[in-house]
């Protein structure tokens, strides 16, 4: 009696030991089943508690970008919050969902735009990349010809010299029409330092007037001027374009420039 249990039980340890291939089957479709199960959870979470996710998301980023806001060490932080955000809206599809968006469209948007910075080709902000960007607007935000004369940028290149850059857009209005007359004025930036001197506010803005019938945009052309006696030379030229339409309506394009 004893020799047939242990004939029994050795079958039986062999059965386990050896499974078949059905039973293998088994255990790698559990697997998967487990694996999508775990996959899908957390998009069934929050598309069975939309409400609360959000209330949870929007506490979360708007504390981390308040930290980081307080603190450049914070800015890490915010980051991970902001881009697992935008991983979950884009995994979960909430932007295809017309109930979902119904509820929380603001927020989605939101997060949509801020992310985009965080896009290598999209550091602009824009939905294009920042290449395609640029080359669709190259006709709109070129500098003006006669702003590239080089006794014009020699004397807009310091404060001591900018009486003379100023004489030098007296004598261009002199020889334009009554709707071709540059409107322009320096100034000092209360807050914003220029691109490449932070320290530097000084400015000369130069507004072109546009022309729709010609399809040619009014600019803003921005130059930064370094500050009395300084060394340090600022070279940023701000260009910004106002395409305007029959409807009153404009698009607008902009783009930085460094002379050298």
């Amino acid at each position: 009696m004893k020799e047939s249990l242990y004939i029994r039980e050795a079958a039986l340890i062999e059965k386990v030991q050896k499974p078949g291939l059905f039973a293998l089957s088994i255990v790698i479709f559990s697997l998967l089943v487990v694996g999508k199960a775990a996959h899908a959870s957390p998009c069934a979470r929050v598309k069975s508690e939309p409400d609360t996710w959000i209330i949870t998301k929007v506490d979360g980023f708007v504390r981390a970008a308040r930290a980081a806001f307080e603190s450049d060490n914070a800015v890490p932080a915010y980051h991970r919050v902001l881009d697992q955000i935008a991983d979950s809206i884009r995994k979960c599809r909430l932007s295809e969902d017309e109930a979902f968006m119904g509820r929380h469209r603001v927020f989605v948007e939101y997060i949509e735009a801020a992310s985009l910075e965080r896009r290598p080709d999209h550091r602009l902000g824009f939905r294009v990349p920042d290449e395609e960007y640029f080359e669709e607007t190259r006709q709109h935000v070129q500098i003006p010809g006669f702003l590239l004369d080089q006794a014009f940028l020699r004397s807009v290149s310091a404060f001591e010299t900018l009486e003379r850059a100023k004489s030098f857009l007296r004598q261009l209005n002199l020889n334009r029409g009554p709707s071709e007359q540059l409107i322009f004025f320096s100034y000092t930036s209360r807050h914003l330092g220029t691109p490449d001197n932070h320290d530097s506010y000084r400015r000369l803005l130069i507004v072109v007037p546009g022309d729709i019938e010609k399809g040619l945009p009014e600019k803003w052309v921005q130059f930064g001027i370094s500050d009395p006696g300084a060394r340090a030379r600022v070279r940023n030229v701000s260009v910004v374009a106002a395409m305007s339409d029959t409807d009153g309506t404009s698009n607008i394009y902009f783009k930085d420039y460094y002379r050298s």
